[in-house]
């Protein structure tokens, strides 16, 4: 006997109700769809932020900011949502609690530092070959500051004498132009614990086209001179010693200093105007240590020098300049009295000066400890 299905009804045309719906209905599904399933929150903001790649309209920074920011803490939220439940039961498994930091971390992996604070994760954890590969991964892939990973992947590859690898790390930095001078150092590290001069000569070369503000030309000489064979380096030292001095005044002067160029630095600190520091700042101090350093030698050329620096700051100036004139006037008076043990010229000198200004009575002031 044949019963008829009365309850049989038509399927819910489901797609052609939701074209049906206008803004305001759309919305309102879409927010009782999120008070009563909140997990949606993720699916939602992964749905706009893909739209927001593929969408032709400018998009502010602050709007992708603010949608990478929500999604973090969506992500954050639901490991900690299930490392909570670990610890509820008296904590689970390490792999199931990897699992959930590995999961919701690797979709927030952008920047060097990102990468590496997954590198520690697994360090902590004692799994190095799931250190090693995320800082693989992140030397190639991460944006911005990658020198943590570099130095962990040199250090094992030194550890394992790995030259191969070593190598490939290097060129990577070359070819991602970040972290140039550091691995090639490392590099030059690297080769002279293994006693290969040539390779390590090499490194070292490489490394010292990378100089920047960072770091020294000076201290970089230096090191090439100790570690370079003397043949060698009479091949070389010429050009470097030149190109010093084009790239940095400073660093030129000390090396002058260090072969007992003296007259060589004293002509320049007394005929040159000092360049700008390398963070494009003035140098109030000039080439005062050079100065210092000549006062034994060449006693009058350097009291001119502190003379003029002093006599400088004093028209238009005020207590602060005043107090640097003095500074550099007691230089005068040491050498005068202490080096040339002529104290009555600096005592016609200076009482000359007092009277060029007797108007500045905030500099008489300052300078009465002089006498």
């Amino acid at each position: 006997m044949e019963i008829e299905n009365n309850t049989q009804t038509d399927c819910f045309p489901m797609d052609e109700r939701l074209q049906s719906l206008n803004n305001a209905d759309l919305y309102e599904l879409v927010h009782t769809l999120l008070d009563k399933k909140p997990d949606l929150n993720l699916l939602v903001l992964e749905w706009f932020k893909e739209k927001q790649k593929n969408s032709h309209k400018t998009r502010t920074d602050q709007d992708i900011i603010q949608i990478n920011d929500d999604l973090l803490f969506e992500y954050w939220e639901n490991a900690r949502d299930i490392i909570s439940e670990f610890n509820v039961y008296g904590g689970g498994g390490r792999d199931d609690e990897d699992e959930a930091y590995k999961e919701e971390r690797m979709k927030n992996l952008h920047y060097g530092l990102d990468y590496w604070d997954l590198v520690t994760f697994y360090t902590d954890r004692g799994d190095s070959q799931k250190a090693l590969e995320t800082a693989e991964n992140g030397i190639q892939k991460g944006e911005g500051r990658l020198t943590e990973l570099f130095d962990f992947l040199s250090d094992h590859f030194t550890e394992k004498q790995d030259t191969s690898n070593m190598e490939r790390i290097v060129r990577i930095s070359l070819s991602r132009k970040t972290e140039e001078k550091n691995m090639l150092d490392r590099l030059f590290d690297y080769y002279k614990s293994l006693k290969d001069y040539e390779r390590a000569k090499e490194a070292l070369l490489r490394s010292y086209e990378f100089i920047g503000w960072d770091s020294s030309y000076y201290t970089e000489y230096k090191k090439m001179k100790e570690f370079f064979k003397d043949s060698d380096w009479k091949k070389i030292e010429n050009r470097i010693f030149n190109e010093i001095k084009e790239k940095d005044l400073y660093e030129y002067l000390r090396i002058c200093l260090d072969k007992n160029m003296k007259k060589t630095v004293l002509n320049t600190i007394l005929n040159q105007k000092p360049p700008r520091g390398k963070l494009g700042l003035d140098m109030d101090d000039g080439f005062d240590e050079f100065a210092d350093e000549l006062e034994i030698d060449y006693p009058e050329g350097i009291i001119e020098y502190y003379w003029q620096k002093a006599y400088n700051k004093i028209p238009g100036g005020n207590r602060k300049t005043y107090m640097s004139a003095v500074r550099y006037l007691e230089k005068v008076k040491y050498i005068y009295t202490e080096i040339l043990q002529e104290e009555p010229v600096w005592i016609k000198r200076f009482s000359k000066l007092k009277s060029e200004f007797n108007k500045r009575p905030a500099f008489l002031d300052e300078a009465k400890q002089l006498k």
